[in-house]
């Protein structure tokens, strides 16, 4: 009986990690179409995954430090607790830097800046990562090493956009350089959650 309480909250603890991925990728797919499209009606739905997001990593965190404590998991059982423990931290804050994004975004005259093309490029770098990272995760399938590879197109995009004001500054732009950044972080989110799905399945 102890056992299979373990293994039921161990699959507990799985499904809510599937959640947040879920709502994660949408978050990011709203950030796209928020900049590609220019909709600011968006900015409301990526500020409520936000709030779901958090409710979801406390449950999370609450369940796998309960399972800890109570049942002093080892090798295999272990590393599964610690890795749904390591990965809620970068899934909250892509979507906390999502809701950031979008609030900025809001903003009179950022949708229009003719600089804009690159931020849309970005999020759609950012989401396809994300999702790459979400299929390893959940097919429990090594993706560090594309993640890694993909994140240099990221900072490559930040550094385009960054030399792009540099030659026509205006003031609005440190606003943009800000979401560029919060993009490339999420970035770095998604190889973070790499190298958890990947240290996991050595």
């Amino acid at each position: 009986m102890m056992r299979e309480r373990f293994i039921d909250d161990l699959n507990r603890l799985e499904t809510l990690n599937f959640d947040m991925f879920r709502l994660g990728e949408q978050s990011l797919k709203l950030i796209y179409r928020f900049l590609s499209e220019k909709d600011r009606s968006l900015s409301s739905q990526i500020s409520e995954i936000e709030g779901a997001m958090d409710e979801k990593k406390k449950q999370v965190e609450s369940l796998a430090v309960s399972l800890i404590l109570r049942e002093q998991p080892v090798a295999q059982d272990l590393a599964l607790i610690s890795t749904s423990m390591g990965v809620v931290i970068d899934l909250e804050r892509i979507s906390d830097q999502a809701r950031d994004i979008a609030f900025i975004m809001e903003h009179p005259g950022q949708l229009e800046s003719d600089k804009l093309a690159t931020l849309v490029d970005m999020s759609k770098h950012a989401y396809e990562m994300f999702r790459l990272a979400r299929r390893g995760f959940v097919e429990k399938t090594k993706c560090l090493d594309i993640l890694d590879e993909m994140d240099d197109d990221m900072d490559q995009g930040f550094d385009q956009l960054k030399n792009l004001l540099q030659k026509d500054p205006e003031a609005r732009d440190l606003d943009l350089l800000l979401v560029a950044k919060y993009l490339e972080r999420i970035g770095d989110h998604c190889v973070n959650i790499g190298n958890w799905v990947d240290t996991s399945l050595a």
